[in-house]
């Protein structure tokens, strides 16, 4: 059996969805200052923690981009929907931005910033509207 990353898992759910910030050690990714306004609200997302597509968590996971003692914690993936994409970042992606520079793609970080509060109305039907009903069955049915 072939592992695969779970990036490439997530891909594989459709072609609306797009992985944002799973990064590994040895890995390539995109470097840069992100814009303020954007983390802030990327932390907001991520403080919430809703995990809408209702499976368990990763577990624990250390960043693995760190040289030494990356930060340990829980896995959780963040489901932010824009228009007909659906975009997911693990937790530690504003570790990421902080310690690594890492710069998610601009379309992710227009997306977070239009991003409804996660308890609203709004972000359910924007959710739905994205297909997360959808990649809630594709995800259960492979656990």
């Amino acid at each position: 059996m072939t592992e695969i990353r779970y990036d490439e898992f997530l891909r594989n759910l459709g072609p609306n969805v797009h992985p944002v910030g799973y990064l590994y050690r040895g890995g390539t990714f995109s470097m840069g200052a992100t814009p303020t306004a954007a983390y802030e609200a990327l932390k907001v997302l991520i403080d919430f923690d809703l995990n809408p597509i209702g499976v368990a968590s990763a577990g624990m996971h250390q960043c693995g981009v760190c040289q030494f003692d990356g930060p340990f914690g829980k896995s959780i993936d963040i489901w932010i929907p824009h228009g007909s994409t659906m975009f997911v970042c693990p937790t530690l992606v504003t570790h990421y931005i902080a310690a690594h520079r890492f710069l998610p793609p601009s379309d992710f970080l227009d997306a977070v910033l239009a991003c409804p509060d996660m308890q609203s109305m709004e972000y359910k039907k924007a959710f739905l509207s994205a297909g997360g009903s959808e990649i809630r069955k594709l995800i259960s049915a492979q656990m």
